[in-house]
C-alpha cells in the first residue's frame, strides 16, 4: 500500500531494490543485479523522491522482522546486537519521521501470536 501512493511506484520498487543490493556487496553477497530492471532509470525523471516512514512503523517492522528469524537465530542476536549500539538504521530512499504504526499494518493479528513491543 505505501509504494502505491509514491509518485512512481515501479521506479521506487527499483530504488529500494538496487540499495539492497549495493548492501549486499559491502557485506560480500554476490546477488544477481540484472534481475533490476534498470530500464526504469531512462522511464522516470529525478530527483528521486525518498518516502516517509514513521519511527514506530521502522521499530514494527524490525522485532516482525526478529520474531520471523527465531530466538536463536544467528541473524537475530546479530540484529539484536547492532540495534543496541547502532539502533534501527533504514534503507536510504526512506526519510524517518515521528509517528505510529502505519494504519494498513494488521497488529491485531500479530498481537495474537507475539507481545506487542509498543504496548497498545
Amino acid at each position: 500500500m505505501r509504494v502505491k501512493t509514491h509518485t512512481q511506484p515501479h521506479y521506487f520498487i527499483n530504488r529500494f531494490l538496487l540499495e539492497i543490493w549495493e548492501e549486499s556487496k559491502k557485506r560480500g553477497y554476490d546477488f544477481d543485479k540484472s534481475k533490476l530492471m534498470e530500464d526504469l532509470y531512462a522511464k522516470y525523471q529525478e530527483p528521486f523522491e525518498p518516502m516517509e516512514v514513521t519511527d514506530a512503523q521502522l521499530e514494527y517492522e524490525f522485532m516482525h522482522l526478529q520474531s520471523k528469524l527465531g530466538e536463536f537465530d544467528k541473524q537475530r542476536v546479530l540484529n539484536d546486537q547492532y540495534f543496541a549500539e547502532e539502533g534501527i538504521e533504514s534503507n536510504n530512499i526512506f526519510i524517518i519521521i515521528a509517528g505510529p504504526i502505519m494504519d494498513f499494518e494488521k497488529l491485531k493479528e500479530y498481537e495474537k501470536e507475539h507481545e506487542n513491543p509498543f504496548g497498545s
